[in-house]
C-alpha cells in the first residue's frame, strides 16, 4: 500500500508542471497562435526562478519572477510574429534553441558554481496530503480555464480570434490585442509550469532540463482535443510514464536506464497516434493574419 500511495504521489507531482505548461499552450493556441515556444519559455522560467529563489531565500518570490519573465517572453513572441508575420512553426524552434543556448551560457557563467557549493534551493511547504498550494492550483486551473473560455468575454473572443480572425476584425474587435492578451496569460501559466518544475519536483537548476517536458505540454493540447479535461488526462499519462522511469531506475531493474527514460515519451506517442487522428485545433491555428486596411 505504501508503495501505491508513494507511486501516486510521485505521479502528481510529475504532472503539474506539464499540467500548467499544457493550459497555458492551450489558451495560446485557441488564439490561432502555433505555440513550439512553450519548451523555451518553461526553461528560461526554470533558471529565472532558480537564481531568484536562491538569492531571496523565498520559492514564491523566484515563483513570481519566473511567471513574470514567461509573461514578458510571451509577449515578444506574439509580437515578432504579429509584427513581421514570421513563420510561427520556424520561431518558435529557433527561439527554444536560443532559449537553450541562453541559459545554459547564463548558468555556467554566473550560477554553476554556487549551485556546486549549495544545490538547495528553497521549496513550498507541503500542505494537506503532502503537496504544496501551487500543486493543488494546477489541477484548480483545470476547470478555471475551461470557464474562462467558454463562459467569459475575454475567453470567448480568443476562441472566436482563433476560429475566424477576419469576421472578429469585422465586429470591430481586435485580433492583434485579443492574441497578445492569449500569449500573455498563457505564457504566465507556461511560467509556472517551469517556476514548479524548478522548486517543486527537481529542486535544483541543471542545463536543459525541461528536456522536451513543453512539446509534451504541446502534444497533450493536441491529443486532449482543445479541452481543459482531455488535456489533463493526456498529462497524467505522461505523470505516470515519468514516475514509472524513476521508479524502475531506483529499484536497479535490468532495464537500461536508457530505455527506462524513454517510457513516458514513447507513451505519449502511442497516444498521439491513438487519439489524435482528427484533431479539433482552431481554424486559423499557425496561419499569418493580415489586417484590412
Amino acid at each position: 500500500m505504501s508503495f501505491i500511495l508513494s507511486f501516486i504521489i510521485s505521479v502528481i507531482r510529475q504532472t503539474v508542471p506539464i499540467l500548467y505548461v499544457a493550459l497555458g499552450v492551450l489558451i495560446i493556441q485557441t488564439s490561432g497562435i502555433m505555440n513550439l515556444a512553450s519548451e523555451g519559455k518553461m526553461l528560461i522560467a526554470c533558471f529565472v526562478t532558480a537564481i531568484v529563489a536562491f538569492y531571496t531565500g523565498s520559492a514564491w518570490i523566484g515563483m513570481l519572477a519566473g511567471i513574470l519573465i514567461s509573461g514578458i517572453i510571451g509577449i515578444f513572441f506574439i509580437w515578432l510574429i504579429q509584427a513581421f508575420h514570421l513563420n510561427q512553426i520556424i520561431v518558435g524552434l529557433v527561439f527554444n534553441t536560443l532559449a537553450a543556448g541562453i541559459t545554459t551560457l547564463l548558468y555556467r557563467q554566473t550560477f554553476s558554481a554556487i549551485m556546486e557549493l549549495d544545490p538547495i534551493l528553497p521549496s513550498f511547504k507541503a500542505m494537506i496530503g503532502g503537496f504544496s498550494l501551487p500543486a493543488y492550483f494546477a489541477f484548480l486551473m483545470v476547470p478555471i480555464v475551461s470557464f474562462f473560455l467558454k463562459r467569459t468575454n475575454p475567453g470567448l473572443k480568443i476562441r472566436s480570434v482563433g476560429e475566424n480572425p477576419r469576421a472578429v476584425e469585422s465586429m470591430g474587435i481586435s485580433v492583434r490585442g485579443t492574441r497578445y492578451l492569449a500569449g500573455f496569460i498563457g505564457s504566465l501559466l507556461i511560467g509556472a509550469g517551469g517556476a514548479f518544475f524548478t522548486l517543486g519536483v527537481s529542486g535544483i537548476f541543471a542545463e536543459n532540463m525541461t528536456n522536451g517536458r513543453g512539446y509534451i505540454a504541446l502534444t497533450a493540447v493536441t491529443v486532449g482535443q482543445y479541452y481543459p479535461g482531455g488535456t489533463l488526462a493526456v498529462v497524467a499519462l505522461f505523470g505516470v510514464g515519468d514516475a514509472l522511469q524513476y521508479r524502475l531506475q531506483a529499484a536497479g531493474t535490468a532495464l537500461p536506464h536508457q530505455f527506462a527514460q524513454m517510457i513516458p515519451y514513447l507513451m505519449t506517442v502511442i497516444a498521439l497516434v491513438l487519439f489524435a487522428r482528427s484533431p479539433k485545433s482552431p481554424s486559423s491555428l499557425g496561419k499569418p493574419y493580415f489586417k484590412n486596411r
